[in-house]
């Protein structure tokens, strides 16, 4: 496979030294602008299959009427299961796309595209580590005594994972890697990620909630009424995750600079 550098990032968002908030957010921008179409591309089909093979099992599956009160009672378990499911899965998959995105902005104008594809093992691996996040907040107990291991489960797998595309390294690796990456840099980093999550967070609800209102008023609900909108969710997401993937390697890059500096 071939190799990645952070350089042609750096030249991309033409920044040299440790970034600000709003440094950072100015440089996402920029990657996003120049290669929202492109990440699109892979994105999208994607989330949008997703979506419409979610609709059809939705649309299609035989929903049995519960026989007894025990089956009723079993019926929120079921809910609860499968959207905890849902979620790991959209998280994983998330991760993933974000560090093939991240690779493929690395390889901007390179004619080699299939050699920097990113060891998909580990990056899979490092998607599985953020899908733990529900796990970690159900068994957890109270978040005052969960925060220590969801700052690192939230924190450590962006970092990860932009370790096994840039260097090439296993998942052990690249968790060692991003603990010193990160030592120092916790709070600041986590209180970026924190704002940019809840402000994609709000403009997803926002969408959907809109286009919910949209197409019941126009179909009535119907099942073309949720198929539309399952379109419009995948590609709401698909456009959120570019945004995404544009931070947390602008992030990244802030990282590793702060880490030369202050090895030099």
């Amino acid at each position: 496979m071939g190799s990645l550098d952070l350089e042609s990032v750096r030249a991309q968002i033409r920044v040299e030294g440790p970034l600000t908030f709003p440094g950072a957010i100015g440089a996402s921008w920029t990657l996003f602008q120049l290669h929202a179409l492109r990440l699109l591309k892979v994105f999208a089909p994607i989330l949008l299959s997703l979506y419409v093979v979610a609709w059809g099992l939705f649309e299609l599956a035989p929903i049995p009427e519960p026989a007894s009160s025990q089956r009723a009672d079993d019926a929120p378990a079921a809910l609860f299961v499968g959207a905890f499911l849902n979620i790991i899965i959209g998280t994983c998959l998330s991760s993933v796309l974000v560090g093939i995105g991240a690779a493929r902005i690395a390889a901007a104008g390179r004619q080699d595209l299939e050699r920097t594809l990113p060891p998909m093992r580990d990056l899979v691996a490092a998607g599985l580590v953020v899908a733990m996040v529900p796990v970690a907040l159900v068994l957890s107990g109270p978040l005052i005594v969960a925060l220590p291991l969801l700052l690192r489960v939230l924190l450590g797998p962006p970092v990860v994972a932009h370790q096994i595309v840039f260097e090439r390294q296993t998942l052990g690796e690249a968790f060692r890697s991003a603990r010193s990456l990160l030592a120092g840099n916790w709070g600041r980093v986590f209180l970026w990620l924190l704002v940019v999550a809840l402000v994609l967070n709000l403009a997803s609800t926002a969408s959907f909630s809109a286009a919910n209102r949209l197409l019941s008023e126009l179909l009535q609900s119907s099942a073309l009424a949720r198929f539309l909108l399952g379109l419009v969710a995948g590609a709401v997401e698909a456009i959120l995750l570019v945004w995404l993937t544009a931070v947390s390697l602008v992030v990244y890059v802030d990282l590793r600079t702060r880490a030369g500096v202050a090895a030099e």
